[in-house]
């Protein structure tokens, strides 16, 4: 087992195998629902859409969604669109309305023009909108909370986090934060950044407002309470730190 993830109805339960297996299990009877097989490939990023209609994940340069039927549907079909894509797909994120996907993109050492960020229509599997700017590979990328903005990072020294509009799909922000990953907090005002150390932004106009250096170690994770009024992040020796953010701000 490699992932697992709970739809937002609670009604379903998804899991990935190191064996490139996604299986769906209702979560009431746990009677399993579908298997897709993904040979030679190891399912990542496994993710349910907000409304829970959907179920994505990527392989090496595929990028899955599985269209959850409607209750009085024939429970074994279940529709799969696959999207293939001719470089490697690093991460994946619904937006709010779960009407589209954004990924991320880039080989390690590869060509730049590889280095992409793309959105998707999630029904139909077209192509939106390609966004272009990184120089190297793009290890993360995720919608704000109200879906107004999108938020790639990439890989490297030096490597910048981008701000785009998701209307215009213009790049409205550059923050030079040293590679790593990153999310917004939950009312969108706040950006999070994450690798040796945890770094605090104001979404707005990129301002760093705090550089966290507890951690002795790189930091693997970081997350932001429900309310907006917390922050933890842990590292590789199992450390989490927790601080208010209304002290920084």
């Amino acid at each position: 087992m490699i992932a697992c993830a709970w739809s937002p109805d609670g009604a379903l339960i998804a899991s990935a195998s190191v064996h490139g297996t996604v299986r769906v299990w209702d979560a009431e009877t746990f009677q399993e629902l579908g298997v897709h097989e993904n040979p030679g490939s190891f399912p990542r990023h496994l993710q349910f859409s907000p409304d829970a209609r959907y179920l994505a994940w990527t392989t090496t340069s595929s990028i899955h969604i599985w269209s959850r039927p409607a209750a009085e549907e024939d429970q074994s079909k279940r529709p799969l669109v696959q999207l293939k894509y001719d470089a490697a797909v690093n991460a994946l994120s619904f937006n709010p309305e779960s009407t589209r996907i954004v990924t991320a993109h880039g080989w390690c050492d590869g060509k730049p023009e590889d280095c992409v960020v793309r959105i998707w229509d999630v029904a139909t599997g077209a192509v939106l909108a390609l966004l272009t700017g990184h120089t190297a590979e793009v290890w993360h990328a995720l919608f704000s909370p109200d879906g107004r903005s999108i938020l790639s990072i990439q890989v490297g020294h030096g490597g910048p986090a981008k701000i785009w509009d998701a209307v215009s799909w213009k790049e409205t922000l550059s923050i030079e934060i040293d590679g790593g990953r990153g999310c917004f907090s939950p009312g969108g005002e706040y950006i999070v950044t994450w690798n040796a150390q945890v770094k605090l932004w104001r979404a707005s106009d990129g301002l760093r407002l705090v550089t966290f250096t507890e951690h002795k170690r790189f930091v693997t994770d970081a997350a932001f309470s429900l309310n907006g009024e917390f922050l933890a992040s842990g590292d590789e020796d199992g450390i989490v730190h927790i601080r208010r953010i209304s002290n920084f701000d």
